[in-house]
């Protein structure tokens, strides 16, 4: 009888390890992180000039306009960063991202004729044609980073729950690092493309 007593207690426990095990994996993800977005503000900043026609503007343009990533003039220029903060949950040894929050600051510099109101209205048409392509160049940068910032919110919302916080921390860390750097590569390659650099 003593036999079947220690056997049923072992038994027990047995169970009651398979139970506290099946708690752990049932642990029900954040509902924050499904709503995840990046938060994104875009500044536009302008660079005055005067110029009696757009060729004289061109001219000032290639001396006082934004220097790119190259060191070269450019008639504009977008420059960009991406900042994360975690907040994590614990549930005994384990460790989750909870909640999460991805910043995306953008400023974007271009040129302001500051009397075209004086110029032909054929200079002023083309002065409005060019300075809309250049502005749907720069945007093309935010749309760049902002997929940079969707690759760090797919990596956050797959991050495992089986290590520690710290740990946790710096491998997305790691990870929003090499997707910037990507970023910044790709837009180098997207400015030699367009060729809108002075040299």
């Amino acid at each position: 009888m003593k036999y079947l007593s220690l056997l049923s207690l072992f038994c027990c426990a047995i169970s009651l390890g398979l139970n506290s095990a099946h708690a752990a994996t049932q642990w029900q993800a954040s509902g924050k992180l499904d709503r995840l977005t990046p938060n994104v503000n875009v500044n536009f900043k302008f660079y005055d000039l005067e110029a009696k026609n757009m060729y004289e503007l061109f001219q000032k343009i290639r001396i006082v306009g934004p220097a790119g990533q190259t060191g070269n003039k450019a008639a504009g220029k977008a420059s960009y960063s991406m900042n994360w903060q975690l907040s994590f949950e614990k549930n005994g040894a384990q460790c989750r991202v909870g909640d999460a929050a991805v910043d995306i600051e953008i400023d974007i510099v271009v040129p302001r004729w500051l009397n075209v109101d004086s110029q032909s209205e054929q200079s002023q048409a083309h002065w409005q044609t060019y300075l809309g392509a250049l502005l749907d160049h720069e945007s093309g940068h935010k749309d760049i980073v902002l997929k940079a910032a969707d690759k760090l919110i797919d990596n956050i919302k797959s991050s495992p729950v089986n290590k520690g916080c710290g740990q946790l921390q710096r491998q997305i860390d790691k990870t929003g690092h090499q997707f910037l750097a990507q970023a910044q590569a790709e837009s180098a390659n997207y400015d030699k493309r367009m060729k809108l650099s002075f040299k």
